[in-house]
Parts: C-alpha cells; sequence; structure tokens
C-alpha cells in the first residue's frame, strides 16, 4: 500500500501527487511537475527525498574503494567520465540504496573562485566569482521539475572553502543530439541521435518534430510557470534519454524573468544569440522570445547542419543577427512545412516571433492550428499553470486544446 510507504503524506499531498501523474494521450505530454516514480509503478519505487526539492547538505563523506571507484554520500561513483569543461567533470554515478544511475557533476571551488569579473550596479562596480555562478545555476535548477528538463536530485558541499560541490543530476544516456566539426562549420548528429540520422548525419525532417516538440514542452514550463530564461538554447545542450525523449540540460546560463519576462544581460552561446540582443543601445530583452529564436537556429542545425549566421569576427557576427537577412542555402530540399516553421521562428521581429505554446499548436506539429493563422501571442494576463485548470469554460478551439494539453490557465 502507499500508505505504508510513505506514512507522513497527508491524503490531500497524494490527491496533488495523483494530479501530477496523469497524462493525456499523446505521446510525452505529461503534466508539468514530473509523477514520483511509487505512482507510475509500484515495482519502481524509490525514496521520496528524490521527488523534493533538493537541499544541500554540507556534511561529504567518502570512502573509496579498492576498483578505484568511490562512495560520496551513499553513491558509488565510477571512473568513466561523462563530460569535462573547464571547471567541472561529470561521471556516471549509482545510488547505492536504489541501484538507479546518476551523473554526477563535481566542481573544485579554488579555480572557480579565482575566475571573476567585474559588473556594474547601482552602487557602482561589483565582483562575481565564477562560484557565486555554480550556486546560482544549482539555485535555480532545484525548483525546475519538469521530465523534459535534466533534473538535480542531489547536492554536496564540502565544508571548507576550497573543497569541491557535488550536484547529483539525472542521467541521460543518450547523450547530446548534434555536435559543432570546428573544421568543417557543420552540425552533426552523435550519440543515439546518429542512429536516427540520415546519410550525411542530418536529422530528418519527422524526427526533428518529435525533438521540437519535447523541446517547446520544456520551454512552456520554464518561460509560464518557473519564469525561467534558458538562455542556451543549442543542439549540445539537448540531451536524448533512453526513450529518444529530449531533454533540456545545462542551466549554466538561466536567469529567473521578471513579471514582464524580461532579462538583463546577453549570455549563451553567440550564433544563437537573438536580434534584439546584438543592436546597439540594448537595455533587455524578452527572454522568452530569445530563447524561440535559439529554437528555430535548432531547427535550422537540425535539418540543414550549418547556422543562418557564421562568422569568425565577432563583431561581424553580432551585425549580421542584428541587421542581416535570414537566407536558406541554395539547392536547399527542405519542405514547405519547414521552410514555414524556420520562417516563423527565426522571425527578426520579437513580437511577432511566436511563444513556444503557439508553435505547439502547430497543424505541423499535430496540433489544432486555427484556421486564421498561427495563434497569436497570449495576454499577459493568461497566465500558464501546471494543472491546466480553468476559472472559465474554454470557448474557442485553440483554448480547448491549451487546457488538453494542460499548458494553460484561462483567464477570466
Amino acid at each position: 500500500m502507499l500508505s505504508e510507504k510513505i506514512p507522513l503524506a497527508s491524503a490531500a499531498q497524494l490527491m496533488m501527487l495523483m494530479l501530477f501523474a496523469v497524462r493525456s494521450k499523446k505521446r510525452s505530454r505529461r503534466a508539468f511537475l514530473d509523477a514520483p516514480a511509487w505512482l507510475q509503478s509500484e515495482d519502481s519505487w524509490i525514496p521520496v527525498r528524490w521527488e523534493t526539492c533538493p537541499s544541500t547538505e554540507k556534511n561529504v563523506h567518502k570512502n573509496k574503494h579498492r576498483d578505484g571507484t568511490k562512495t560520496i554520500n551513499g553513491f558509488r561513483v565510477y571512473k568513466d567520465r561523462l563530460g569535462d569543461g573547464n571547471f567541472a567533470k561529470v561521471k556516471r554515478c549509482e545510488e547505492e540504496e536504489t541501484g538507479r544511475t546518476f551523473a554526477m557533476k563535481v566542481f573544485r571551488k579554488l579555480p572557480l573562485r579565482r575566475q571573476r569579473e567585474f559588473m556594474r550596479s547601482g552602487e557602482g562596480m561589483t565582483v562575481r566569482t565564477h562560484l557565486d555562478k555554480v550556486y546560482g545555476e544549482l539555485e535555480l535548477m532545484k525548483g525546475i521539475t519538469h521530465p523534459g528538463c535534466v533534473r538535480l536530485y542531489a547536492i554536496f558541499d564540502e565544508a571548507h572553502q576550497n573543497g569541491k560541490i557535488y550536484a547529483v543530476l539525472e542521467h541521460v544516456p543518450g547523450g547530446q543530439v548534434m555536435d559543432w566539426d570546428e573544421v568543417k562549420c557543420r552540425f552533426f548528429a552523435v550519440g543515439m541521435a546518429a542512429q536516427e540520422a540520415d546519410a550525411s548525419g542530418l536529422i530528418p525532417e519527422e524526427k526533428m518534430k518529435v525533438y521540437l516538440s519535447d523541446l517547446l514542452e520544456a520551454l512552456s514550463y520554464l518561460h509560464a510557470v518557473a519564469m525561467v530564461a534558458h538562455r542556451d538554447v543549442k543542439p549540445q545542450n539537448l540531451l536524448l534519454d533512453g526513450s529518444s525523449t529530449l531533454k533540456l540540460g545545462d542551466f549554466g546560463v538561466a536567469a529567473k524573468m521578471d513579471e514582464d519576462h524580461l532579462v538583463h544581460g546577453t549570455e549563451g552561446t553567440y550564433p544563437f544569440f537573438s536580434p534584439e540582443m546584438c543592436q546597439t543601445g540594448y537595455v533587455g530583452h524578452d527572454g522568452r522570445k530569445a530563447d524561440m529564436w535559439a529554437t528555430g537556429v535548432c531547427v535550422w542545425a537540425f535539418l540543414l547542419g550549418t547556422l543562418p549566421f557564421h562568422h569568425e569576427d565577432l563583431a561581424a557576427l553580432m551585425d549580421a543577427i542584428a541587421f542581416g537577412e535570414v537566407e536558406l542555402p541554395e539547392g536547399n530540399t527542405l519542405s514547405e512545412d519547414s521552410r514555414r516553421l524556420l520562417k516563423w521562428l527565426l522571425c527578426k521581429d520579437p513580437a511577432a516571433r511566436p511563444l513556444s505554446e503557439a508553435v505547439l499548436l502547430d497543424a505541423m506539429l499535430g496540433g489544432a492550428q486555427s484556421p486564421h493563422g498561427p495563434l497569436p501571442a497570449l495576454r499577459k494576463s493568461e497566465r500558464f499553470k501546471p494543472f491546466g485548470w480553468s476559472r472559465r469554460k474554454a470557448e474557442t478551439p485553440e483554448e480547448v486544446e491549451l487546457l488538453r494539453l494542460g499548458l494553460a490557465q484561462i483567464g477570466k
């Protein structure tokens, strides 16, 4: 019985968790908050602590083993690395209590503290270290619980100022969708995605639609529920799980948006910057619309293997993104639907660029597109909520579809 496994859970809490687990008929259309495994299957029950907001544990217990592995706070860490960065390395680990596989990202505090940047604020210049950025990233990830986003499960922070930080993350075995070839200046499918790519290493249109739907659902949650702008949407940060479902990872430069969805500061990967981020006199931008532009660049990379704008000189690249025309390469064989999608996502005017919910409803992705054309941007008063409950009856086919997908709460 569930009551035997979670004796402290109240009936009200159980009802809320059951609502989280509700799924619609379409593949991967889950409720925004991931259902705990013990609600999905009694055979796959795991401790409740992994389905709650992770806390930071200061007491870090290590135990080395003869085979070269080590145990850190109940996680067996193996030698094989899943990835490396400038200030962190990622290793495969296994929770000894349950046998579940995770990824452990290990940060070294000393080099992070030495890397500093000066920022202008209302009180003058302030200093921010890369260690501050890491703590900010982990704090933001604590509140992200959508199945389309890589989850943070635990943080182990050594008390010593020059110690290490261990972040236990969801393991995504399929790897990133594409990588960039510096010599050929093009993207190519890697990992699990390579098995579904065409002979030239590109993502077929039908598979692109599946990946795009997964990405848009994750962005819809981030923008409307978590109020977070990812700011680094690119093929290298799009990962595949064991069932080839796409997940959005790497929240290193993600930022909370204000109530008007504005963010200040241009961080991320330059070729994926939106035009409004590259113009002179920049004072801020809509984080949602910038993520949607970057999504359009990802679709371009999936289908064409290149970038809409690419220059070795940074100033020339910024000018091209801000003022250049988006032109498809000659001789391309894209379908009319794909051409229309790219034109829609890579709209230079952010006010006319769609939100993720509108693209999800497009007929190309199997949605109920309005016969009058793409859906307009939703009004500010139409706040999105994780459950899709409404305060009034949905009136239009678009509203009915939004509610069915669990993407919106229709305003009064």
